[in-house]
């Protein structure tokens, strides 16, 4: 096991005091912190192919709503349907109603 010696100025010095007062391990904080900038460093090393392939995953653990012009039928390259259908969101949120 390495030793790391770090040198620490005014702030962090009453940091540890609070720290240690407190009952925590400072050794095991700073473990942890560098553990946790090491993994944070490799998730921003992933591939495109990576980072969507994670965040297809969420999007299927956790999906959002469906949105109402999808649920509605809407074909968004139609530009008369984008129309009326926006038209008529301003219309309803209004209280108009056709």
């Amino acid at each position: 096991m390495k030793t790391l010696n770090v040198r620490l100025g005014p702030k962090e010095t009453a940091a540890v005091k609070k720290l240690r007062r407190a009952g925590d391990n400072v050794s095991d904080i700073v473990r942890e912190a560098l553990v946790e900038r090491a993994e944070a460093q490799s998730i921003s090393a992933l591939s495109d192919k990576d980072v969507l392939r994670e965040l297809d995953a969420l999007h299927n653990k956790y999906p959002g709503p469906t949105a109402d012009y999808i649920r509605k039928g809407v074909d968004i390259t139609d530009r008369k349907q984008m129309s009326a259908y926006i038209r008529s969101s301003i219309n309803r949120k209004k209280g108009k109603s056709r």
